[in-house]
């Protein structure tokens, strides 16, 4: 019966020619993908034809020819990091960026009114000038703080302003936010991507767990590299608790038992799961007697068991009622942490993103201090859970120092919260028209009392060529604030981005990953070298050289940024080594500086102080430019240094603290969060101890009288938040639609496929519904990342038109109630209708 399906005599060799064939003529050339989502490192193996990458393979470094690492391999080298970077799909389909159809190839003027792709072709003399001068015209009027170019954790990524004055930093991050503000707060650490402190521990930990609980943590999606090892773990008999209000991916694949949660609710159930180990004393007593601060740990007890005064026992009956989690489920839950040690428990950043959130995330630390789950083999990380490993140092840090840079000469004001510009924008009209106070005003976006408030007339996005317009929540706002200020200025790999119907001048730049060396967005004269920060181990660092001709007229960044700085007279202070490099030769000169840089780097210690072995010499390295370090001393643990070293935490206390006394005696409008990016938390309340309270968005709120269904808004397996889905590979693999509950659809008479109106108190889309039994009922999902598509349907609430692609944050209001700022808002209450039932369908997917 077999034979009939074996290939005929010839068949394979025939096959293997035209293999070959195609392939002829190729050369190979190395990038990476560090990209902003998963911060790993992964490598792309390029086959570039006439001066274009015609297709990319993945990590053959190591172990080559191995489809199964862990088969083939010893087990000894999982264990010392010598395994493969593999890139998942976002990596591997970096080409359908490069090359859209919808590629932004020169320099275009605004032609027609905003907002439009009305545009007119520009030559780059004429675009260079033209940003340089509104730059210097803008700040002339209206100061150093009336350009705005995005930034975060107390810096600035204005490429100019520190050298001419001053510019507008920004404190707080997107993603992780909220986590980091309760890492400080409990640890007095803080993680600041590239150069955080000791937030990490290294994939290896999973190997020496005895359970691993994750709260909302969709690794599948999120970061494939660690699931891989998740996997590995559970074959090696490591259970695995999922626990989310989706059955995810990575539920489906490596999870032992799932937990279905309602959103918003975690706090609730990280409560309730201390109360089983107080009054079932299974909780790690000799940990928190000499690890928590004691004061702070007696409040909490007090609070938890319901001693303190107006407060109730947390059971996990009380938790039931609120989760939708059964109390059952709740004591078996807390049982098997509270015996499983080490135990590796670890929330997503997700679960913090909201109204309150930060308090989740302080919950999850109290939670790991009771179980004694810090510091040692098997535990997780910090909540960040970034940075932190001594193995290797990073060669991009030294790269302005080779760039003959010497610093700037006037520093950032820090003078709002990261996601605020657009209220900035607004509100500051309010402030010059008399009918806002200025304080209120610097309340309101998170500026100091103290400090000068910003006053933006002009959006710089060049570097920062993020989704302006609908990147964060509240996109109806940032739309007027983007159509109010004066000038935007905006770079890009792609003519249909958002941002660009509402610029003033766009500019092409190249493909950080196909073409040219690497560069690191931000700070695009620091680029070449890449290390992951994240997810994997922290062991190998990569230099990354597209192999693609730059196509039309696009431009790297670095030799952007140069051009405009030698036209406003600073050019001495930028990147000076680039002085005359034009921009045919910007990749050969960046590569010049890099191979400087790796001779010095190679030569010195790496953070734990020992030389770093068998470093290739440059033309060695740069046949396949990856290096890694052997793990031999082991891995990276987070607060190791303290638990198992006797170091105390860089704390008032010295321990862990679950009170803070610096929130409780502070006036968070005035005084900025000591050594943290300056964070100054604006009008809101933050408890000096993290308590559950029903989140005004939540399942609880009186709001969902009239909008019964939260929704939460996962990554895409597809996207870097929001870049690529333009593209026209991923659109074919996935269906574009919002997840419903099978009960939540049959109550709305909807069915698999229907198309459907979602709405919230501030947004509209029309979608396709995807009825689902993985949802939780009450829950709804809108993938986040999605390119705003507006119909031709005008409303109050889209004035710009309703949303035929389902971008979420239109849906997501702004408001933070009487909460703190600090987190980039990723939920919100919503109603779904037939859409039959509002518009007629003939007008549903019109786009203009």
């Amino acid at each position: 019966m077999t034979d009939q399906y074996a290939p005929l005599e010839g068949q394979l060799e025939e096959v293997k020619c035209k293999l070959l064939a195609r392939h002829e003529g190729e050369t190979i050339e190395f990038s990476t993908c560090p990209n902003n989502g998963c911060f790993d490192m992964c490598v792309l193996k390029q086959h570039v034809k006439n001066g274009k990458v015609v297709s990319i393979e993945t990590d053959d470094s190591i172990h080559k020819g191995m489809g199964r690492e862990d088969k083939y391999c010893p087990w000894e080298d999982i264990q010392l990091g010598m395994y493969q970077k593999r890139a998942c799909v976002r990596g591997r389909g970096q080409r359908s960026d490069a090359y859209s159809p919808t590629r932004l190839l020169y320099p275009m003027k605004r032609k027609g009114p905003k907002p439009s792709w009305d545009f007119e072709r520009i030559s780059w003399d004429e675009a260079l000038d033209e940003i340089a001068n509104k730059y210097m015209e803008t700040r002339e009027k209206y100061g150093p703080l009336s350009v705005y170019s995005d930034g975060m954790q107390g810096q600035t990524w204005d490429p100019f302003g520190e050298y001419m004055g001053g510019a507008i930093a920004l404190w707080g991050e997107d993603s992780f936010e909220p986590t980091n503000t309760a890492d400080m707060l409990t640890y007095n650490i803080q993680n600041t991507l590239c150069f955080g402190i000791d937030g990490l521990s290294e994939n290896q930990t999973f190997f020496d767990a005895k359970a691993i609980i994750l709260i909302g943590f969709d690794a599948a999606i999120n970061y494939p590299e660690t699931v891989y090892y998740l996997l590995l773990a559970k074959e090696k008999g490591v259970p695995i608790i999922t626990i989310d209000p989706r059955y995810t991916w990575t539920a489906e694949a490596i999870g032992t038992q799932h937990i279905f949660i309602r959103p918003g609710t975690d706090l609730a159930l990280l409560e309730a799961m201390a109360y089983v180990l107080f009054s079932e004393e299974l909780y790690d007593k000799e940990f928190c007697d000499q690890w928590v601060e004691p004061e702070g740990f007696e409040l909490y007890r007090a609070y938890i068991t319901g001693i303190a005064d107006g407060e109730i026992p947390k059971t996990p009956e009380w938790a039931e009622g609120i989760t939708g989690i059964p109390a059952e489920t709740i004591y078996d839950l807390a049982r098997f942490y509270g015996e499983a040690k080490p135990c590796y428990i670890r929330m997503v950043w997700a679960a913090a993103r909201q109204v309150y959130g930060k308090q989740a995330a302080r919950g999850l630390n109290y939670l790991q201090a009771l179980g004694g789950n810090i510091g040692h083999n098997g535990c997780a990380g910090s909540g960040v859970g970034f940075s932190g490993a001594e193995h290797i140092m990073t060669p991009f840090a030294f790269m302005p120092q080779f760039m003959g840079e010497t610093g700037p000469t006037t520093p950032a004001t820090v003078c709002m919260e990261a996601e605020m510009w657009h209220r900035a924008i607004l509100l500051r009209q309010k402030v010059d028209a008399g009918e806002m106070d200025l304080e209120d005003y610097k309340a309101e976006i998170g500026c100091p009392k103290n400090t000068e408030a910003p006053n933006i007339h002009m959006m710089l996005c060049i570097n920062s060529n993020r989704n302006h317009l609908s990147g964060w929540y509240g996109c109806n706002e940032r739309r007027e604030a983007m159509l109010a200020v004066d000038y935007i200025a905006f770079a890009h790999y792609n003519l249909r981005h958002p941002s660009i119907p509402y610029a003033d001048i766009v500019l092409p730049i190249s493909s950080p990953f196909i073409e040219g060396v690497n560069q690191i967005p931000s700070s695009p004269h620091m680029g070449s070298y890449t290390i992951g920060i994240n997810t994997g181990t922290q062991n190998a660092m990569m230099y990354g050289r597209g192999g693609g001709d730059l196509p039309g007229e696009t431009r790297p960044m670095g030799w952007i940024i140069k051009q405009i700085a030698d036209r406003m007279g600073i050019g001495d202070k930028i990147m000076p080594v680039m002085e005359s490099v034009g921009w045919e030769q910007w990749a050969d000169k960046t590569e010049e500086v890099a191979h400087d840089v790796y001779d010095f780097w190679k030569n010195i210690p790496a953070p734990d102080g020992q030389m770093m072995p068998d470093v290739p010499e440059w033309e060695e390295f740069r046949k396949y430019p990856i290096y890694r370090r052997p793990m031999d001393s082991g891995y990276h643990v987070f607060a190791r240094a303290q638990i198992e070293g006797g170091a105390p935490f860089p704390t008032q206390s010295g321990k862990i603290e679950f009170y803070s006394k610096w929130v409780a005696e502070n006036d968070l409008t005035v005084a900025p969060y000591p050594d943290a990016g300056q964070k100054c938390f604006g009008k809101g309340n933050l408890p000096p101890m993290a308590k559950y309270k029903h989140t005004p968005e939540g399942m609880m709120s009186p709001k969902t009288l009239d909008y019964p269904l939260y929704m939460v808004t996962p990554h895409s397996f597809y996207r870097h938040h929001c870049a690529y889905d333009h593209s026209l590979w991923y659109r074919d693999e996935f269906r574009n639609s919002v997840w419903m509950s099978v009960s939540d659809a049959k109550a709305r008479g909807i069915k698999d496929g229907d198309k459907v109106h979602v709405h919230s108190t501030v947004g509209e889309c029309l979608l396709t519904a995807y009825v689902t039994s993985r949802m939780t009922p009450g829950v709804c999902c809108i993938i986040f990342g999605r390119w705003y598509e507006p119909s031709g349907i005008k409303t109050e609430l889209m004035p710009g038109g309703i949303d035929t692609r389902g971008d979420c944050n239109f849906l997501i209001p702004s408001d933070f109630y009487d909460d703190v700022l600090g987190a980039d808002l990723n939920n919100a209450l919503v109603q779904i209708e037939l859409a039959e039932d509002y518009l007629k369908l003939d007008k549903l997917m019109e786009v203009k």
